[in-house]
């Protein structure tokens, strides 16, 4: 039936005669990869609630777990979660929609010229890097600007981050220098342009979002639902900064953490309703503080995997260490409000 439809999501049973649901699932993301089909979100349904099972079920390829007997709401809300975020396939760029609606308003562009003024410090940082061979200093960097680039409107920044980011892998010095000098002349032209120079570079965010609504501000919210307490954990001092301030606008109580032990700590001190947190951080990583906040809090707080890769496997490790949803930077940040505005209230 799913190689001859064409299915939005799919409800399966673990247990079942002939062939059972894990066997079926990885049976679906084969023919998936064969034909070029972006993964469909697959919920597995099981009367099994021993240890393991959701690991085995997210190893299957399943993107959902629900334990048998199912409550309406509960069916429901997992379904919606699974449209919260759309996996691209392989094919697919991982950046979704313009992620300049981030800036969401003149008071958040303001943090631009820092930003990029951070970039020029990186250009400095990853050519003495390179002239030691530390490769780790120009990969860490190149994946920090390939994960805010784009949020901050400069998808040139996160497609050379991408690229010294890969030639950091390889340890090929002339192509990682020869990007690291592309983007020296970005940064150039990008300083060009906001001396009244040239053409626009940076996509100003659409009107519609620019300004926070009179109403908003008397009220001190800017979202149409509940206020939420939320934490983000991130080595990215831009992007965290970008973070907290939009999510402010519109509302919610933010905290944040540059690291995953400084950021475990917080949540488990705040408890949020929800808890942003990057895969990629030196030390403590992502995985370890969802681990952690699991065997201390259960499911107390909704957790967001936040990071620079789109890939399914990637996907699947998140949820298996604990992670409610998976989303790749640049993160929308309307997905973002939908998802807090789905949350139960607390």
């Amino acid at each position: 039936m799913f190689a001859a439809g064409n299915y939005d999501l799919v409800l399966m049973d673990r247990q079942m005669p002939v062939m059972d649901g894990l066997t079926a699932t990885r049976a679906i993301r084969a023919w998936e990869q064969a034909n070029d089909r972006p993964p469909t979100p697959i919920i597995a349904l099981t009367a099994s609630a021993l240890k393991g099972d959701r690991e085995n079920c997210l190893a299957a390829g399943c993107t959902a777990f629900l334990t048998k007997p199912i409550k309406q709401e509960v069916l429901l809300q997992a379904i919606r979660e699974q449209f919260m975020v759309v996996l691209p396939s392989s094919k697919e760029p991982s950046i979704r929609k313009d992620p300049s609606l981030l800036l969401g308003s003149p008071k958040l562009a303001a943090g631009i010229p820092a930003f990029l003024q951070n970039r020029r410090k990186d250009v400095i940082t990853m050519l003495d890097a390179l002239a030691r061979d530390d490769w780790k200093t120009v990969e860490r960097l190149g994946h920090s600007m390939n994960g805010s680039g784009a949020s901050f409107g400069f998808q040139t920044i996160t497609d050379i981050g991408a690229a010294l980011e890969r030639e950091a892998r390889s340890a090929d010095t002339d192509a990682s220098r020869k990007w690291v000098g592309e983007l020296s002349r970005y940064l150039d032209r990008v300083e060009h342009v906001q001396s009244g120079h040239g053409s626009e570079f940076v996509q100003p965010p659409p009107p519609h979002i620019r300004e926070v609504s009179a109403e908003a501000r008397v009220n001190g919210t800017a979202t149409a639902g509940a206020a939420r307490t939320v934490v983000i954990v991130d080595d990215d001092d831009d992007l965290r900064w970008l973070f907290r301030k939009v999510l402010e606008r519109r509302g919610h109580h933010v905290k944040d953490a540059r690291d995953g032990t400084e950021g475990l700590a917080l949540i488990l001190a705040e408890r949020p309703a929800v808890a942003i947190v990057d895969m990629g951080m030196p030390g403590m990583d992502g995985y370890e503080v969802a681990r952690q906040v699991r065997a201390a809090l259960g499911d107390s707080v909704r957790l967001v995997a936040m990071t620079g890769h789109g890939k399914a496997s990637d996907r699947i490790q998140a949820l298996s260490a604990g992670f409610d949803t998976h989303m790749t930077k640049p993160v929308d940040i309307e997905l973002v409000e939908r998802m807090l505005e789905t949350l139960p209230a607390r």
